[in-house]
């Protein structure tokens, strides 16, 4: 199912590999590779590492060093295979496509737990019955927003110190949380490689 998404454009693999990070246990460089990857084998499923090494913006271990990993997670397999007459190593992402679907799968048991657990402590911490609308408004904000249940109880916890019982302002409460930044005591990070792909693709 997703290969065919990949194959006619309906993928937005980037977005998806950026957004899911940790679901797909990938680190920024891997993640950065791998999206390279896949741009390169939507025109052809030769493996040509120098070209794939010079469209990114990395250090040379980095790069080999998520090279190698991704092939050892079973994101890609190298095989070779007879283009005229010549013994060719070429590459097949269906370890990506499988993992991209198991991820989905898990998520929808996932936040059909998560939508009931959220909506049984809203209920009781409103001390009200939910009408339908607020059960849709919450539905979409774990679905469609990913608020998770320690978002919401934070933000129920805010809430109740302001007397706000609607599921309006939780709605903006949680957004509020979002938001607002975190005081850190840590150094500036200097960019990697995931801060120069998102730079360039946003210069594009």
């Amino acid at each position: 199912m997703i290969d065919k998404l990949y194959d006619s454009g309906c993928f937005d693999y980037q977005r998806f590999i950026l957004s899911n990070l940790k679901g797909l246990s990938l680190t920024n460089d891997e993640a950065v590779v791998l999206i390279k990857i896949l741009d390169c084998y939507r025109t052809s499923d030769v493996f040509d590492v120098i070209k794939l090494r010079e469209s990114i913006l990395i250090r040379k271990d980095k790069f080999e060093n998520a090279l190698s990993s991704l092939i050892d997670k079973n994101y890609y397999n190298i095989y070779l295979k007879e283009i005229d007459e010549v013994q060719t190593e070429v590459i097949t992402v269906e370890g990506f496509f499988k993992k991209v679907e198991d991820l989905l799968n898990d998520k929808v048991v996932i936040n059909e737990d998560s939508v009931k657990d959220i909506l049984a402590i809203v209920k009781e911490r409103l001390g009200r019955i939910l009408s339908g609308t607020d059960v849709e408004i919450i539905t979409s904000l774990v679905n469609d927003e990913r608020y998770t249940k320690d978002d919401f109880i934070s933000a129920l916890d805010r809430l109740e110190n302001k007397h706000i019982s609607t599921i309006r302002a939780l709605a903006n409460e949680l957004e509020r949380g979002r938001t607002t930044p975190k005081a850190s005591k840590t150094k500036k990070k200097e960019p990697d490689a995931l801060d120069n792909f998102i730079a360039q693709l946003k210069k594009n």
